[in-house]
């Protein structure tokens, strides 16, 4: 009996000692982890007005939220809402921290708030002479500058070049020299620097242009009949532009009180070019030869600051047997000798090139119709013949 009982006894202390060993572990307080906490906001843009935003956060058990912010230009209440001043451009680092709860340790994220400056529009983009493109946009008074990117890849994954500009007052810039004939895509951006870092505004959106020649011609009727430019832009792939009016001299070009003379000053000027085109009334190189020097001269000093080479577009004499040619005091073999020794002269006196027309007309006017019934205008034929001429003139130029 005794040893039974010891064995008892001894039993049911094993027991017990195990049951009260689970009891501990079951009543052992739980180790916490950091609150699962996460916040966001959305990206904001320049306004000139007070903003506000608020901040999304994540977190277990609805804990405790207090907020903070590394910048006095983005103020963050209690509550987590965002009070962004006016004008403010740049970035504020938000701090958010959740209290400790029954079952998480406190924790602690960071948040970053972007006010990017404005998004930009390009307001042209255009061919400016020498295979370069004229890019133009509205300046902003608030930012530190542009950045202007092209490429021949329209996602600008490569053969892209930029240009920054940290003048916020400049509101234009032209590329360099370009391939011609290619299509580039264009964007522009603002960015804000402060201090060592800077923020950039969207992309704009892309614009496109195909880079060609740029020819003007000046002149008079002779260069608009049967729309001649458009015969040149066909076969040079130019774009071409025309300032013309009928009967005009050159003289009337270069006087600005004039509709015809402000309109070719203001694109002579104004714009870029590769090649002007200079055409003068007939009988002004036979009649007035010194008066056409000298407008020669001031329109191929013009073209010169343009970036452009100027070309003669020497014309013709009037058609030998019409009334017109009989009402001159000259003959027909004299009134083109004139008008050949003006061009020419003027040609080399100011470097320039010579699209001579008229030195065909007078080789094949006795095979081919090459003027009107008025004796002076040029048919469809002759103009497709001094097409072929000053296209020829401007592509040799180009190497073609």
């Amino acid at each position: 009996m005794k040893i039974a009982a010891v064995i008892a006894v001894l039993m049911f202390g094993l027991a017990g000692t195990v049951v009260y060993g689970e009891a501990l572990a079951a009543e052992a307080p739980l180790s916490k982890t950091g609150n699962q906490l996460s916040a966001q906001v959305g990206e904001l843009t320049f306004s000139s007005s007070v903003q506000y935003a608020q901040i999304k956060v994540s977190r277990k058990e609805s804990a405790a939220l207090t907020f903070s912010s590394d910048n006095s230009g983005i103020k963050v209440s209690s509550s987590g809402r965002l009070t962004v001043a006016a004008g403010f451009m740049g970035s504020a680092l938000i701090t958010v921290r959740a209290a400790e709860t029954a079952n998480y340790r406190s924790a602690e994220t960071t948040v970053k708030v972007l006010v990017r400056p404005p998004k930009f529009s390009i307001r042209s983009a255009s061919n400016d002479g020498g295979r370069r493109i004229k890019i133009t946009w509205g300046s902003h008074s608030r930012v530190s500058g542009y950045e202007v990117q092209y490429s021949t890849v329209s996602d600008f994954s490569s053969d892209v070049t930029g240009q920054k500009i940290s003048d916020r007052r400049v509101s234009s810039v032209t590329t360099g020299r370009l391939s011609l004939g290619k299509t580039y895509y264009i964007r522009l951006r603002s960015f804000y620097r402060n201090g060592n870092t800077a923020v950039y505004s969207k992309w704009s959106a892309v614009k496109r242009v195909k880079v060609q020649l740029k020819v003007l011609m000046i002149g008079n009727s002779y260069t608009y009949y049967n729309d001649l430019p458009e015969m040149i832009a066909k076969r040079t792939g130019a774009y071409v532009y025309a300032s013309v009016q009928s009967g005009c001299w050159l003289k009337d070009h270069l006087d600005t009180r004039t509709d015809i003379g402000a309109k070719t000053m203001a694109a002579l000027t104004g714009e870029g070019w590769d090649y002007v085109v200079i055409q003068e009334r007939s009988n002004g190189t036979v009649d007035y030869p010194k008066m056409f020097a000298r407008k020669v001269k001031k329109l191929c000093e013009l073209a010169r600051n343009a970036g452009a080479t100027p070309v003669l577009y020497a014309t013709w004499a009037y058609c030998r047997d019409s009334s017109l040619m009989k009402k001159q005091e000259y003959t027909y073999s004299e009134m083109f000798k004139k008008i050949y020794t003006a061009y020419h002269e003027a040609a080399k006196e100011n470097n320039a090139l010579v699209a001579d027309v008229g030195i065909a007309f007078y080789k094949y006017e006795k095979t081919a119709e090459l003027h009107v019934s008025d004796g002076k205008h040029p048919t469809e034929e002759g103009s497709e013949l001094a097409a072929e001429i000053i296209s020829g003139v401007i592509l040799a130029a180009e190497g073609k």
